[in-house]
């Protein structure tokens, strides 16, 4: 509990200016969604929280595949960028 507790806090709530209570809890509302059904969590193997709740079966090959093709996409991204100091 203390963990989303902690990630709630420093991914969520800190990084906004909440005016009020009811504006906390409306977006309480959207952070708890976005944690629960849309961000893989590593405790999870990858999987989101609901997912793992439902029993999903992760494909770990394809995962493997999906990191290995993130991870290409990455560097050839980098190297198509030009700070204009290192040319």
């Amino acid at each position: 509990v203390e963990a989303v507790n902690k990630n709630i806090k420093y991914r969520y709530l800190f990084q906004d200016n909440i005016p009020d209570f009811p504006a906390l809890v409306k977006y309480l509302e959207k952070a708890v969604q976005d944690y629960n059904y849309h961000k893989p969590h590593w405790a999870h193997k990858g999987l989101t929280p609901a997912e793992a709740l439902d029993g999903v079966i992760l494909n770990t090959e394809e995962l493997k595949e999906q990191v290995k093709a993130a991870c290409r996409a990455r560097i050839e991204h980098n190297k198509q960028q030009n700070c204009g100091v290192c040319d």
